[in-house]
């Protein structure tokens, strides 16, 4: 019993480190597939995101094709692609070509949204972003012809409330006149103005809902789109199926497979992406990076980072195997001692690196990680992967003695070493910015504190110095044992994130990262923007990754509405088989209604099921059964316990167990269920669906 426990609590905070778009939606179609003299009903609903994306792009031209619309009696489209509610399209033709601005009037001065498009047609669609939730939002449109001639409209967009799951804001101090452009973005996504009003946000429980899951930032790439996690999770907690490069009306220009996509991907300048990954088959996970080429999305190039530092062998170092004893301790009290710590042991053997932040520097050709489990940060040659520096603690690590001289030392006055950091990038000054979260800096949580840091290396002397910091006046009240963020944003501005701030119903502060899943604790964020270390922004919400600053428009041109035909690339790893022998003949009968769906959905590259089996016993293994309805041997997949088809994620809502199409060869299956009891009991149903691979 205390084995069983320790696996299900383990399961619910190991994963902390380390569904389907619900506003893209079809109905169900049916294909009918020949099967001798049968004709099986290929029956799972269809819910591929790109497929459904045309359809709705064809349906809005159509609608708009129907009708003669002018500047004075426009088309207007409110959340065209089912996900972003504050977002509108307006369509109409001018009779002049004129060049358009849109503005959404705001609060105020500082949060009222205006663009002007450069460039000058009769055919006008209109993208609107930035409206207020359950708001009669005032949008002005304005066209102007080549002779300065103007003609306006003024909208009355309404909107639907804000969700209960988006996160409450609540500002503390807004200097709009010292604060950067833009709205904060967060790797929630959603986005806020100075006020503290949401301005931006995806419709969709899988963001929104289940935050833990969420340790991506928006990155913004130079055509002015968005790449971001996929809403599919591919294992628990946080590992995605890939990318979205997506703009701000929800509409997604290409979907790229990242398998167990994690923490960060970045836009390199020759329009790749660079990302972090797992590797198939892999006993370790984030020690493993992957150049995806722009068009194709094939991988043309991988980074073993275990291997460029020397450590496949490795295990996190001592400050974090003795965090994850005490955490252990805290979330199993029903483990001894020496349980626990080979359960510690272990999962720092898997996470031994844990890199959490990518970034390339153009000018000399290398790529800088962070390692959160070896507190260190690492610059290597992007062509020929030596160690060029590592920014650590030496009193932290037991770095192989090839690279002890790879090792900084550190120069000048109130230096500071970094500890389980994130969010590594190098400014254009050449200096190294991170957000610092400090664990272990003191023995007493209650001294210590989280920073932004910015540290500037001599590369050629091995040298580091701090020449700025923010955070440590703050104190505990923002210490972050885990996640965060820091940006640059020009003119000695700089916005950090304490996104992972514990504390109990008493008000006290939590130091251990795995005690965030105990009743009683909470965990909330702090996002800051300071100038001149002065704070001229300071907003207090829930658990927040990352923020970005971002301005709304950046388009020069109007928006054209099914230009582009959006595309899967890449391919998932296959789904791993279940090693048992089945046989549906000696099987108990179990009748098919005892299957009750909440999911079954082609989504395009994979099946997303889940559901539950009413079963005579509680102790059960769930199997799905592909059953070729032509000639060839069953595919059988564990997707769950106890009566559940699922994909169980502690700590959150279960999401949809996922079988990939990769490795299963064209035809049509039959879905069928599988129940094997403790006493190792077949039932064995039909549930009457099927579906095709192709």
């Amino acid at each position: 019993m205390v084995f069983r426990k320790i696996i299900l609590a383990i399961v619910a905070v190991v994963f902390i480190f380390t569904g389907t778009s619900q506003g893209l939606a079809v109905e169900a179609q049916g294909n009918p597939v020949k099967s001798g003299n049968q004709q099986v009903l290929d029956n799972v609903p269809d819910s591929d995101l790109l497929e459904i994306q045309s359809k709705l792009e064809q349906g809005i031209l159509d609608e708009y094709k129907k009708g003669d619309y002018s500047l004075s009696d426009p088309f207007v489209m409110e959340d065209p692609y089912g996900w972003s509610p504050l977002t509108a399209l307006v369509m109409f033709e001018t009779d002049e070509k004129s060049q358009v601005t849109v503005e959404v009037e705001g609060k105020d001065e500082y949060t009222s949204v205006s663009h002007t498009f450069h460039e000058s047609t009769k055919k006008h669609q209109v993208p609107v972003y930035g409206l207020y939730a359950g708001t009669d939002n005032r949008v002005i449109i304005t066209a102007m012809d080549k002779d300065g001639n103007e003609k306006s409209k003024v909208l009355t967009i309404t909107t639907e409330p804000l969700p209960e799951y988006v996160q409450d804001i609540e500002v503390k101090t807004a200097d709009p006149e010292k604060m950067k452009d833009g709205l904060t973005f967060t790797s929630n996504m959603f986005a806020f103005d100075s006020n503290g009003d949401v301005r931006w946000y995806i419709n969709s429980e899988d963001y929104q809902k289940d935050p833990l899951e969420e340790q991506s930032s928006m990155t913004r790439l130079d055509n002015g789109n968005f790449l971001v996690q996929t809403d599919q999770l591919q294992a628990p907690v946080y590992y995605k199926t890939g990318l979205f490069e997506m703009d701000l009306m929800g509409k997604v220009y290409n979907i790229y497979t990242v398998n167990g996509q994690h923490h960060d991907a970045i836009e390199l300048p020759n329009g790749n992406i660079l990302a972090l990954a797992e590797r198939e088959h892999s006993e370790t996970v984030e020690d493993y990076a992957i150049e995806i080429h722009r068009n194709s999305g094939k991988i043309v190039n991988e980074y073993n980072l275990g291997e460029i530092v020397q450590m496949e062998d490795s295990i996190a170092n001592g400050h974090h195997i003795e965090e994850a004893i005490e955490g252990f301790s805290d979330v199993i009290p029903d483990a001894s001692e020496e349980e626990i710590r080979q359960l510690a042991i272990a999962f720092n053997e898997k996470d031994y690196l844990h890199v959490n932040s990518v970034f390339y520097n153009e000018e000399d050709d290398s790529i800088i990680f962070s390692s959160r489990h070896q507190d260190a940060v690492v610059k290597f040659d992007k062509k020929t992967g030596e160690v060029i520096w590592i920014l650590s603690d030496p009193n932290r690590g037991e770095w192989p003695e090839e690279l002890r001289d790879k090792l900084l030392t550190p120069v000048g006055e109130d230096f500071q070493w970094q500890y389980a950091q994130h969010a590594a990038s190098q400014l254009e000054n050449g200096n190294i910015l991170l957000y610092d979260n400090g664990n272990g800096r003191t023995e007493d949580v209650n001294d210590n504190y989280s920073r932004a840091v910015e540290y500037k290396i001599d590369e050629e002397n091995m040298t580091v110095e701090q020449v700025w910091s923010y955070g440590q006046e703050r104190g505990s009240k923002d210490y972050t044992s885990f996640i965060g963020d820091t940006d640059y944003l020009g003119d000695n501005s700089y916005l950090i994130t304490f996104g992972g701030h514990i504390t109990n119903n008493d008000g006290e502060v939590i130091g251990n990262i795995f005690s965030q899943t105990l009743p009683g604790n909470y965990v909330e964020g702090t996002i800051v923007e300071v100038v001149n270390d002065e704070v001229v922004f300071e907003a207090d919400l829930g658990y927040t990754y990352r923020s970005e600053r971002n301005v709304l428009y950046v388009e020069e041109e109007e928006y054209d509405i099914g230009k582009q035909n959006a595309k899967r690339l890449g391919e998932l790893h296959k789904t791993a088989q279940a090693d048992i022998d089945v046989s549906p003949e000696e099987a108990a009968e179990l009748n098919a209604s005892a299957v009750q769906w909440d999911e079954i959905q082609d989504e395009g590259n994979l099946l997303a099921l889940k559901g539950t089996v009413e079963t005579r016993t509680d102790t059960n293994d769930v199997y799905v059964v592909l059953d070729p309805v032509k000639n060839g041997d069953a595919l059988i997949y564990h997707a769950g316990t106890n009566g559940n088809i699922h994909m169980s994620v502690p700590g959150t809502i279960d999401r949809p167990y996922l079988i990939s199409k990769t490795g299963i060869r064209n035809g049509t299956y039959s879905i069928n269920i599988l129940v094997r009891d403790a006493n190792g009991k077949d039932y064995y149903t039909e549930t009457g669906y099927h579906w095709t691979v192709k």
